[in-house]
């Protein structure tokens, strides 16, 4: 049929517009973490918001992947600097401007996150931004699931469609995975 088509020359055509790391993960199971060095999260509120949002993102994340892989938040012994916790496959943390990974962020605007594909496993967010769910700022949902996928191993993707895609797109508002995201994962998780 004509839909089945158009679907299988959209994966296709968009499959090429995104490159994949080659790097991925050895094992199925890993483990995650959410660390402040900086003490830049005060609230308790607020820190049990992003601890769900970062849970809800990584489930999104196992589904795509039809539960092929699984992610468990684990709390390590407190950590001060920016560097990975032992034992722990992805670190997850707030910094600000020079925080020790020779990468630092450039204040509110500009570059909101940074991450590192398998084995690496860090994503960092920039404390400087204005952080929201939804519309008014820079959606955390949004900037955690694209983030996320570089440390399972996707590159950018020049779709508009695409998670990947390297410029924030405030426009979407569910917390899912594009049918092209999901395609070049599973490539790289067979």
């Amino acid at each position: 049929s004509k839909s089945f088509h158009s679907l299988i020359y959209s994966i296709f055509s968009l499959r090429i517009h995104t490159s994949l790391s080659r790097r991925v993960w050895s094992k199925r199971h890993l483990t995650w973490t959410l660390r402040d060095p900086f003490n830049l999260i005060q609230s308790p509120t607020t820190l049990s918001t992003i601890r769900r949002i970062l849970d809800e993102s990584f489930t999104v994340w196992e589904e795509s992947l039809n539960g092929q892989m699984s992610f468990t938040q684990i709390f390590p012994p407190f950590n001060p600097s920016s560097k990975k916790s032992k034992g722990v496959d992805i670190d997850i943390l707030f910094a600000r401007g020079d925080h020790g990974d020779k990468d630092a962020f450039d204040g509110r605007g500009g570059t909101v996150a940074h991450s590192g594909y398998p084995p690496r496993g860090i994503v960092h967010l920039d404390a400087d931004e204005l952080w929201t769910l939804g519309e008014g700022g820079v959606d955390l949902r949004q900037v955690v699931l694209h983030e996320l996928g570089h440390v399972l191993g996707l590159r950018h993707s020049k779709s508009d469609e695409s998670i990947m895609n390297p410029f924030y797109i405030q426009k979407r508002r569910a917390l899912f995975i594009p049918m092209i995201d999901e395609y070049n994962l599973r490539q790289l998780y067979h």
